[in-house]
């Protein structure tokens, strides 16, 4: 029967070992880490398999499931990082794609347009229901294939144009091909400059709303102050006013001024005496 000393030695030994065989980009990880990877897994083979200080067949097979079970979980962690780096990648991939299919000034026409529809379905106008249908999918499809339209026009009509000695014929169908491009961009432009606009009309909303709900504040603070204020005036006027009654002060002011003429009278009678 093993000792707990003899296993003690066979955890630390498997642990030493599993570490020196990790990959170079997984040696970073941390004490809980390596914890929670080897040693729940090699608790069923401590437990259950290593017994008796030599590796049985039950032994073999536990060390075999944990083995599996941790490069399952070195697999886990090793895929985080790639799946973070691709979800960081991905909107720059995808404003190169539309960059690539609709030129860059038609891409960041997509982009103002698709952030304005993000405003509007965030307002608080469109979720109290007072912009009705907020959907732009169509609005948007449009946008983007007037624009995508414009964009492969313009391409083929630069690679004619470039051609040596343009003939008449090139001339004609350029030209026709400029129109056809600022039509289409223009509908698109104008649609974006719409969508825009509601945007706008959203915010203009939303600030309306929270305007209401200020001034209502204001009112209730408003009357709780006019309450307020009625209660202490009505306790002011209830109290018997001190400027009817001789204070203090006016017994001192009446006895000085006494004084001053006794004062003065007895002087008076002294010059009279000379």
């Amino acid at each position: 029967m093993a000792t707990m000393k003899d296993k003690i030695a066979f955890s630390r030994g498997f642990v030493e070992g599993f570490l020196r065989a990790l990959p170079g980009e997984l040696k970073s990880l941390d004490a809980p880490d390596v914890v929670a990877i080897v040693l729940g897994p090699l608790s069923l083979v401590w437990m259950f398999g290593y017994s008796d200080g030599s590796f049985g067949p039950v032994t073999i097979v536990l060390l075999v499931l944990c083995l599996m079970t941790v490069g399952w979980k070195l697999a886990i962690l090793h895929a985080a990082p790639k799946a973070k780096r691709q979800r960081e990648e991905n909107p720059r991939t995808v404003k190169q794609q539309g960059i690539e299919a609709l030129g860059a000034k038609n891409a960041a026409r997509v982009e103002h347009a698709t952030a304005a529809i993000d405003q509007i379905v965030a307002s608080e106008a469109a979720r109290a229901g007072w912009l009705g249908d907020v959907d732009f999918t169509v609005d948007l499809n449009g946008i983007i294939g007037n624009l995508r339209k414009a964009h492969d026009l313009r391409k083929v009509a630069d690679q004619l144009s470039g051609l040596d000695k343009p003939s008449a014929d090139d001339r004609k169908i350029l030209v026709e091909a400029k129109a056809a491009i600022e039509t289409l961009e223009g509908a698109a432009v104008e649609r974006v400059k719409l969508i825009e606009k509601c945007a706008t009309e959203a915010r203009l909303v939303d600030e309306s709303l929270q305007k209401e709900r200020d001034d209502a504040r204001t009112e209730e603070q408003r009357a709780e102050l006019h309450a307020k204020l009625s209660v202490m005036l009505y306790g002011i006027k209830a109290t018997p006013d001190a400027t009817s009654t001789e204070t203090a002060t006016d017994a001192v002011i009446a006895r000085v001024c006494a004084y001053r003429e006794i004062k003065n009278e007895i002087q008076h009678v002294r010059d009279n005496s000379l």
